[in-house]
């Protein structure tokens, strides 16, 4: 498709003009159905929104577990900055299986507990900081990126898993 354009550039350039009254009905109909065709998947590609599960994978590095309810998927757009809340609720089965992950977590710092000692733990001072904390209820995650912040809180009690992520 960008060889077309190329070559309607080109055409342009080379006559001085590219008139679609002047052209052929078959290239004008070309022309028109592919500028057509070129909007709209230009306009889907940059309104299309990535799924809550995308977010949460991008943000966490855990897999959610095959089966799971969504309780609240909601996006709030504040002028600057974007928060998107992303609830889960999880069966006892798979809450175990996802703790067990967050255990094998390279982000899991073991020796806090309900107590985020930030500047002990390896990955938090590095430019990716993120860290996994336990906590009385279950367990906190945190990560500051570049652009986002995300936190994720895993209430073990009630097997709910609520996912934010902040954009600047």
């Amino acid at each position: 498709m960008l060889k077309f354009y190329f070559l309607m550039i080109y055409l342009y350039f080379r006559h001085g003009k590219l008139n679609p009254i002047d052209m052929n009905p078959k290239w004008r109909l070309l022309v028109i159905s592919s500028i057509t065709v070129f909007l709209i998947v230009t306009f889907y590609i940059l309104t299309k929104d990535k799924s809550g599960e995308d977010r949460f994978k991008k943000g966490v590095e855990i897999d959610l577990p095959n089966s799971f309810n969504v309780i609240r998927e909601k996006y709030y757009d504040m002028g600057q900055d974007d928060i998107f809340n992303y609830d889960i609720k999880l069966d006892k089965k798979r809450m175990e299986s996802f703790v067990e992950n967050i255990k094998k977590s390279r982000f899991y710092f073991k020796d806090s507990i309900d107590n985020p000692e930030w500047e002990r733990s390896l990955y938090y001072k590095k430019p990716l900081k993120a860290i996994w904390i336990k906590t009385p209820k279950g367990y906190f995650f945190k990560r500051i990126g570049n652009l986002a912040f995300y936190s994720l809180r895993v209430d073990t009690v009630t097997n709910v898993l609520n996912f934010q992520e902040s954009l600047n």
